[in-house]
C-alpha cells in the first residue's frame, strides 16, 4: 500500500509506474536483498532465510563443480526463470491500485489455469492479507474474504488481461 515500503513497488522515485520490463527486472534483481532487509524486522526468519540461502547456495556450487552444465539447465537457470516468472506474473496484480485499505490494494485472477501455472499467486489479495499462508492454503482464504475485495479488483482471467502484462499498445 506505500510505495515507499513495498517490496513490490510499481512506482519509480519519481512516482511514475514502472513499465512490465522495468518492474520485472527490478523485483527480480532486487527480490533476495529486499528479503534479508525486510527480515532485520524478524531475526528469527531472517537466520532460516540466511541459513537456508546459504545451504542452497553450497548444494548449487557442490552440483556446479560436479557437472557444470547439467547444474546449469537442470537447477541455475530454472532458479531464475522461475524467479523472473513470478515477478512478471505479480506486475498485474500490484500496479495502478492506490489504497490504505488492504482489500483494494492489489488485483485478483481466479481463473484455474493462471493458478495452477502460478501456484495461487492469482488470489493476490489473500496472500498479502495472511502472508504466511501455504500457497495450497490461498484459494479456501480468498473464499474467506472475497466479500471484502472490491469488483474492479477483480480480473476474470489473465488471458483476458494479457495487455496489462505486456507492453503492446503503450
Amino acid at each position: 500500500m506505500d510505495q515507499e515500503k513495498d517490496e513490490s513497488r510499481w512506482k519509480r522515485k519519481d512516482g511514475k509506474k514502472m513499465g512490465m520490463l522495468e518492474y520485472t527486472i527490478n523485483v527480480t534483481l532486487s527480490a533476495y536483498p529486499r528479503g534479508y532487509q525486510v527480515g532485520k524486522h524478524y531475526p528469527k526468519l531472517q537466520r532460516q532465510f540466511v541459513v537456508f540461502s546459504l545451504i542452497t547456495l553450497m548444494l548449487l556450487g557442490v552440483l556446479t563443480y560436479l557437472n557444470p552444465l547439467n547444474a546449469l539447465f537442470l537447477f541455475i537457470l530454472p532458479m531464475i526463470g522461475s524467479l523472473t516468472y513470478t515477478s512478471w506474473a505479480t506486475y498485474g496484480h500490484h500496479t495502478g491500485l492506490e489504497s490504505d485499505d488492504q482489500f483494494a490494494s492489489s488485483h485478483n485472477i481466479t481463473d484455474k489455469w493462471f493458478n495452477s501455472l502460478t501456484g495461487n499467486l492469482g488470489y493476490h489479495t489473500a496472500h498479502h492479507f495472511k502472508q504466511g499462508v501455504h500457497w495450497s492454503k490461498l484459494p479456501e482464504l480468498h473464499e474467506q474474504i472475497k466479500h471484502k475485495i472490491p469488483t474492479e479488483c477483480f480480473r476474470p482471467s489473465f488471458f483476458e488481461n494479457i495487455g496489462r502484462y505486456l507492453p503492446i499498445g503503450k
